[in-house]
């Protein structure tokens, strides 16, 4: 499981509105070897994400937008995402095309009366159900009306719906529907089974300077029509890939467990076939491109 790539398939419902309260979180996401922990710094519609192993690079919510943060030489280098999306073009679209397809079924969402304290928050365990790859799962979720753990919910599912726009991914009715049932009643996600968790939660709230921006966003070529047919396909699924390992959102693996194994799919076979079908030059020039853009 890779949390970052499956982040632009995390579904969003509108969440209702609340009294802000701002803070910083710490949480884990993954199973076994494949298990992460990032932080999060929000304040209302501004959210910052930090992932350890990339402490050179992280990402900010501001304004509508997305931005990735890196460094090149020494000097931060900003990327709009909604520009990387459109610099890709068609070619992310393909290489998502099909993300909506066979996804996950949203079923129930029921209170099992128990509660369970994490992170130093009580919160009540839910049993949520649901068709996985058709077949039929049931899992526990511990949600939480803590105004803290509400608002950084809300943020990265927020995070997450921006993220699809920017690529022109339709996101699948069930996710929705499952979103919806989570932050329609105004509550935040304090464990979901053994896949995420919060490790603990400050509730100050951060500078403001936390979330500017240190540059100017980069303005992005149009290489939407750089490539056609099979190339065009197989460049898009790997710059695509790439564009996602700029950050993660460990609520998006909670409904996205679909995208995910599309997306490996997409990214085995491209490996095994991009050489092929794209001079190797230009391939090249792209990943060294995409690993300088997001600290790759």
């Amino acid at each position: 499981m890779n949390l970052s790539r499956t982040l632009i398939a995390m579904a969003m419902a509108a969440a209702p509105v609340w009294a802000w309260a701002g803070g910083k979180a710490v949480v884990e996401g993954g199973t076994g070897g494949d298990k992460a922990r990032m932080t999060y710094e929000f304040d209302g519609d501004l959210l910052r994400m930090d992932v350890p192993d990339q402490p050179d690079g992280y990402m900010i919510m501001r304004d509508g937008k997305i931005y990735s943060v890196a460094q090149q030489n020494g000097q931060p280098m900003v990327i709009d995402m909604a520009g990387m999306g459109k610099m890709l073009g068609g070619m992310a679209q393909r290489s998502m095309a099909n993300i909506d397809q066979d996804v996950d079924q949203f079923i129930s969402l029921e209170d099992t009366g128990r509660t369970e304290t994490i992170a130093g928050i009580k919160g009540r365990v839910h049993v949520l159900t649901y068709v996985d790859d058709g077949q039929r799962k049931s899992q526990e979720i511990v949600l939480s009306n803590d105004k803290s753990l509400s608002e950084m919910s809300r943020s990265m599912m927020r995070m997450s719906e921006i993220m699809a726009q920017s690529f022109g991914v339709e996101l699948p009715e069930g996710s929705k529907r499952m979103s919806a049932e989570i932050t329609g009643k105004g509550s935040g996600v304090l464990r979901f089974g053994n896949e995420y968790r919060v490790v603990s939660i400050d509730r100050s709230t951060p500078s403001s300077s936390r979330f500017k921006l240190p540059a100017e966003p980069q303005q992005m070529p149009d290489l939407g029509n750089l490539f056609s047919g099979a190339a065009g396909a197989n460049a898009g699924a790997s710059a695509s890939g790439s564009a996602n390992t700029g950050g993660g959102n460990p609520l998006a693996d909670l409904f996205g467990q679909k995208a995910q194994r599309q997306q490996d799919r997409v990214e085995q076979r491209t490996d095994q076939e991009v050489d092929q079908a794209t001079d190797s030059a230009v391939d090249k020039a792209l990943d060294k491109a995409f690993e300088k853009l997001f600290g790759g």
